[in-house]
């Protein structure tokens, strides 16, 4: 359940709810699965300036009673290789695709 917001005017969309800082809400649920899988949610903001111009929205998923999930471990020393080696042929791919094509530089 969110808390009371402020009412505000808007003249495009009407009488809208705003909330100017932060906002803590409650959300019940029932599980039916007896926790055989992990509960993820889904929530989705959007910020606006007393101008009126909006920001994208931006949506992210909490998953309520974990850690949130954590960077995968280096602890392979292949995870390094393997990110070298793509991006060397994320490189020749360009040097590739370019076709002799030469980068016409500003001159100075």
């Amino acid at each position: 359940m969110l808390p009371q917001g402020v009412l505000k005017s808007d003249p495009y969309l009407g009488t809208q709810e705003i909330y100017q800082r932060q906002v803590e809400a409650t959300v019940p649920f029932t599980r039916f699965d007896a926790g055989a899988h992990p509960l993820q949610i889904k929530v989705t903001y959007q910020g606006c300036a007393e101008a009126g111009l909006c920001y994208p929205p931006i949506s992210k998923v909490l998953f309520p009673g974990h850690a949130a999930p954590t960077a995968v471990s280096t602890s392979n020393p292949w995870v390094n290789a393997a990110i070298l080696a793509g991006g060397f042929a994320f490189f020749l791919a360009g040097l590739t695709l370019r076709k002799g094509r030469k980068l016409d530089l500003p001159a100075a």
